[in-house]
């Protein structure tokens, strides 16, 4: 119907659903069980028959966790409790005694494009395509020339599609994959609804592609999943190297995701004896950051006080870590994971480490016998921090990414956010060459911003000064300074400014603004401009 405010309302209103949810089963276990909620040897009783009523279901994994979140909350649980949470999961693959396959087949008899027309229509809607022959013949071309690109020599014997349809932002996504021989080839079709009807705007058809559409820099999918296990097993036919975590937030499951996140720790920590330490890059003035060697996530804690001239509180970091997770983030913010009462061995922290926490992140850093418990922090991918890329790379791939970053700036303001810090400290690059922020402890909603231009001084004197010669109210931005912020000089500076001029003009940034209040959904792609059929 193209409502596109109203999905994305409702995509901010499924956010908060787990919460509601599970706070409210606490209360009724509460007044049901009076004081036996903190009953141990009950609630053990409890898991066990609660595990009998899920051994059926299809989606078992994030029915444990759901009881874990109850648990937690019901007996406060610092560290994890084995005796009444579901702590690593029982089946290498989970049983859900369900026979049909999570997917629709599509021989390849009488011609691709035919059998591309035969799923569009298939995977219809009440809106009718704009002209679908055009896109099945778009859709084969490409399909059946990537094919060809292929290092095996066999024709495709079918395309096999997922029967949900994934659901985000404007587009709908049918995810596939084309197989023949021992070889698959990714398969995802990108549908819009303009004016005419629906249309194919792109076919993606390798990993990379595929894999930057389910980012952890993404919101979660709509997708109706009664069994996630078995899409997830097909998903990593197509992204083998994406974590089954990340898979899982992808497709909403995020508090499961952040489950899986956790296992997966506890598993590397139990083969390895890889320490805590501070990473490469320039320390936050906010956050403490620390991670391990070999384990692609970093972990985040707010320390306990700011130095001049951050103005803002662990409160306010808080609340930017939650508008972060309920907004929009267009490929551009890193999805964090929250956790509370974490335990850890003191001898997995290097001293330097430790001597920082404490120091500097008591409020949330204790320390007692041979455990150290953080009572909050958040977890994030591990990307390269931006200044650390531009300090390693030669000029050509400093060219590419920061015109990125400044890509990554417009799509923020696009869906109507403003990043506050733009050091590039404070961005990161991806695997695929992508620019990221991370840093959230100044971004903001685009509304609260008031964009102008520099005054003119009014003498030589006025313009040296290290002070302003004018008021500047609260929200105030001034984008013709946002130079000050990339350490940039000589030519590069110059290509930087000349390429990317609107980035430093209010007029632009109230123009975004204006886009924003009269309720328009910017578009934001999850794939490059040339990638789009062409006049989709």
């Amino acid at each position: 119907k193209r409502n596109w405010a109203g999905a994305q309302a409702d995509a901010r209103a499924r956010l908060d659903l787990y919460g509601r949810v599970v706070k409210r089963v606490v209360a009724e276990v509460r007044a049901h069980l009076n004081t036996r909620d903190d009953d141990e040897a009950a609630w053990a009783r409890v898991r066990g028959a609660y595990a009998e009523r899920i051994a059926g279901t299809g989606a078992i994994e994030v029915a444990e966790t759901f009881f874990n979140s109850v648990t937690r909350r019901l007996f406060s649980t610092v560290g994890v409790n084995p005796e009444i949470e579901f702590v690593d999961f029982a089946f290498q693959r989970i049983p859900t005694g369900l026979g049909d396959t999570p997917f629709h087949t599509y021989a390849s008899i009488d011609g691709t494009d035919n059998l591309f027309r035969e799923l569009l229509v298939d995977y219809g809607f009440e809106t009718p395509y704009y002209d679908l022959d055009r896109d099945a013949l778009r859709i084969a071309e490409r399909v059946d020339a990537a094919w060809a690109d292929g290092a095996a020599p066999v024709p495709f014997e079918a395309v096999e599609v997922l029967k949900p349809v994934f659901y985000r932002r404007k587009a709908a996504y049918l995810i596939g994959r084309v197989r023949g021989g021992n070889r698959v080839m990714p398969l995802v079709i990108a549908l819009g609804n303009g004016p005419n009807g629906v249309f194919a705007d792109t076919v993606l058809v390798n990993e990379d592609d595929v894999s930057v559409v389910f980012s952890f820099t993404r919101s979660y999918f709509q997708a109706d999943v009664d069994r996630p296990a078995d899409i997830i097993e097909f998903l990593q036919s197509l992204m083998p190297r994406k974590p089954v975590a990340e898979l899982h937030s992808a497709l909403g499951f995020n508090r499961h995701g952040k489950t899986e996140l956790y296992r997966n720790l506890r598993r590397h920590l139990s083969h390895t004896d890889e320490k805590f330490e501070i990473p490469p890059g320039t320390p936050g003035m906010v956050m403490l950051v620390f991670a391990t060697p070999g384990f692609d996530v970093v972990f985040k804690v707010i320390r306990d006080d700011f130095p001049h001239p951050k103005q803002t509180t662990p409160e306010d970091v808080r609340r930017r870590y939650k508008l972060v997770f309920g907004h929009d983030r267009a490929g551009r913010l890193v999805d964090a994971q929250e956790f509370e009462h974490l335990v850890f061995s003191k001898s997995r922290f290097t001293g330097d480490l430790l001597d920082e926490l404490l120091s500097s992140a008591s409020n949330n850093v204790t320390v007692s016998g041979d455990d150290v418990t953080i009572k909050h922090l958040y977890t994030e991918r591990r990307v390269k921090p931006l200044d650390v890329y531009l300090r390693e790379n030669d000029k050509p791939s400093r060219r590419r990414i920061l015109r990125d970053y400044a890509q990554a700036i417009q799509d923020l303001a696009a869906t109507g956010l403003f990043p506050g810090d733009l050091l590039f400290k404070n961005f990161g690059v991806t695997r695929q060459g992508r620019v990221i922020f991370y840093d959230y402890d100044e971004i903001c909603l685009l509304n609260e911003c008031t964009f102008r231009k520099l005054p003119e001084a009014p003498t030589p004197e006025d313009e040296m000064s290290a002070e302003p010669w004018f008021g500047v109210g609260q929200g105030d931005v001034f984008p013709e300074e946002f130079i000050r912020f990339m350490s940039l000089q000589g030519s590069e500076l110059r290509d930087f400014v000349d390429n990317n001029s609107v980035l430093f003009d209010s007029r632009y940034w109230r123009q975004i603004q204006e886009r924003h209040a009269a309720g328009e959904i910017v578009n934001v792609y999850p794939y490059r401009a040339d990638r789009r059929f062409p006049n989709a």
